[in-house]
């Protein structure tokens, strides 16, 4: 009897972009892409990123625990502002990163959502962007002249994108000891 050939595990969702093709492709489309494509994209991005950041801080879970806990219909992290809130709740980020994240996503959502938003200097989108905290972190001498508003957003996606990566390469796993119901099941 010949043996059923298994199929190898389909791999998650959320994972690490930083060795996948999908990465350069992401990047290059938010960059090369009309406003409206980078914000959806760009957030995309982040978004994933973000869900890998989380995924650093909890224990270990196989496929279908990644699956229903970020992609189904009605997961309880599968939508951005529940993942921005569970990040800031596990000290992934402060508040200052909490309030851009927020403010990308109704960026995000006024190009998804609004068909008159076609640039980021719409008014429905550049209070947003003017707002974005991480750009005036940077450093102002090495600008040549002010950054407009669609930079702002690409910088800010990309800065956070980063930093979440880096999340992932130092995860705070809690020891299995914590569990003190782990010997009851």
């Amino acid at each position: 009897m010949a043996k059923k050939k298994q199929k190898p595990a389909k791999p998650p969702k959320n994972r690490s972009l930083s060795v996948l093709p999908e990465t350069l492709d992401a990047l290059n489309e938010m960059d090369s892409a009309d406003d409206r494509t980078a914000a959806i994209v760009g957030l995309a991005f982040l978004e994933n990123n973000l869900a890998l950041a989380i995924m650093s801080r909890l224990r270990d879970m196989d496929e279908t625990e990644q699956k229903d806990l970020f992609d189904e219909p009605l997961s309880l992290l599968g939508g951005f502002s529940a993942k921005v809130e569970i990040g800031y709740a596990l000290n992934i980020f402060g508040k200052s990163v909490r309030s851009d994240l927020k403010r990308l996503n109704r960026i995000r959502n006024r190009f998804a959502h609004y068909l008159e938003v076609r640039n980021f200097d719409h008014p429905e989108v550049s209070k947003f962007c003017d707002d974005l905290i991480y750009p005036t972190f940077k450093d102002p001498s090495k600008r040549t002249r002010p950054q407009t508003r669609e930079e702002k957003f690409r910088d800010t996606i990309s800065y956070l994108a980063a930093r979440f990566t880096k999340e992932t390469k130092y995860p705070h796993k809690p020891p299995e000891s914590i569990n003190r119901f782990s010997a009851v099941y």
